[in-house]
């Protein structure tokens, strides 16, 4: 089919073989929000959330399998020290540990009923947990045993990090304040408060002087002086960012709300954004190292990064839910560089074409050409090696022609 478009002509050559890694929905099996994810190699992980939820997958996220808690409360945190021992906690001060791989799970003795957000632990030993009314607990043996050791502040603690036994972080749920200790969580100092109440939602340093933080509207800041001062990062987003991390002091990725996740290779000092969308809000994301990372959202969300695997991948989002109709949805971001999703719907099983073409009406390629099921699918298209300029996509199947525009600026 010739497409015939009075307009700049803009040549375009596509390179199969420079195809980059995306990040792609995983289906987790359950449709509760998920607010935690640990891995403990590219393969071995578990996700904890809403109602006591814990999945477990063992083949780095192409399937999940839920394991059993007597629990229906929130587990916000949730770690392993190795393939069989592994700690959980949440709501109503509850802790958990397992001792067979996430299997079965043992309720361990709390200090406290307050609400439990967030751990740390620097090794298999020392960890602490923060949670609602400032409160802080610690052990030296693993979690078996806790004591609370501070409150911080009246205000609830949302995120803790320690980077070593005596250097810790945590993030307040008001305010945007962020505070330190040197002395292993006995005592902390108020390092930064943000400008009209900005709530800040996790913070994550790689050594004693680098780290970075995340918030409302887009903010991302940084220091490079152990927190003494930081300086704002631009990102060109506007809605909330909920989880960052930097794997070095240059390669980092930072997620969020609609779908945000956007990556740096250059400290933060620029940003991309590498994925929007409107199907789903992103919490909290665990990078094994910078070929590996996972993130968990709402409705059961689980969204993968692995950059061992250079080619396309048609996903399917939701087979569970069959659409009305067929529709082609509009690409994300747009405008793009130099990757951009597709999304489209497909009511009813049957062969199913999405091309490309440039503004010549010639076909640069073919992003899907076979049989599918009925469902919502997307894939991406990447661009790095073509021109900018407007680019034209199309659903074709026996039943429905679509087409829609995208535009490519580098």
């Amino acid at each position: 089919m010739k497409i015939k478009i009075i307009s700049s002509v803009f040549l375009l050559i596509f390179l199969t073989s420079n195809i980059k890694p995306q990040w792609r929905v995983q289906n987790s099996g359950v449709s509760t929000d998920l607010y935690s994810i640990y891995f403990l190699n590219n393969q071995l992980g578990w996700a904890s959330g809403r109602f006591g939820v814990i999945v477990k997958t063992t083949d780095g996220g192409n399937t999940w399998q839920s394991k059993p808690i007597n629990f229906t409360g929130s587990l916000s945190y949730i770690n392993f020290f190795d393939e069989n021992i592994g700690i959980t906690s949440g709501s109503d001060g509850r802790i958990f540990k397992s001792f067979n791989g996430g299997d079965t799970w043992d309720s361990i003795y709390s200090p406290t009923t307050a609400r439990l957000n967030e751990g740390s632990f620097i090794d298999n030993l020392n960890g602490w947990f923060v949670g609602d009314s400032g409160i802080v607990l610690k052990t030296v043996d693993g979690g078996n045993t806790w004591s609370i050791i501070s409150h911080v502040t009246t205000d609830n603690l949302m995120f803790v990090q320690f980077i070593n036994e005596n250097i810790g972080w945590v993030v307040s749920e008001i305010n945007g304040e962020m505070w330190k200790t040197i002395d292993g969580g006995i005592t902390w100092t108020k390092k930064y408060e943000t400008i009209a109440n900005i709530q800040l939602y996790q913070v994550q340093f790689i050594d004693e002087n680098r780290g970075w933080a995340v918030g409302d509207f887009g903010t991302i800041i940084h220091t490079s002086d152990g927190g003494n001062t930081w300086f704002p990062q631009t990102t060109n987003v506007f809605k909330k960012i909920r989880s960052i991390h930097f794997v070095d002091s240059q390669n980092g990725w930072a997620v969020g709300k609609d779908e945000q996740i956007l990556s740096s290779n250059d400290g933060g000092n620029t940003w991309d954004l590498v994925r929007s969308g409107p199907l789903f809000e992103l919490f909290y994301m665990y990078v094994l190292d910078i070929n590996h990372a996972w993130a968990v959202g709402n409705a059961g969300t689980i969204i993968s990064f692995n950059r061992d695997n250079l080619t396309e991948v048609d996903d399917i989002l939701d087979n569970n839910t069959i659409p009305k109709r067929f529709y082609l949805y509009q690409n994300y971001p747009n405008p793009f560089n130099p990757s951009t999703i597709i999304r489209y719907d497909v009511p009813n099983s049957g062969y199913v074409k999405i091309k490309i073409f440039d503004l010549t009406g010639k076909e640069i390629t073919s992003l899907v050409n076979q049989n599918k099921l009925a469902g919502t699918y997307e894939i991406s298209f990447n661009a790095g090696n073509l021109s900018s300029g407007i680019y034209f996509y199309q659903l074709i199947t026996n039943e429905f022609v679509e087409i829609k525009k995208m535009l490519l600026i580098k």
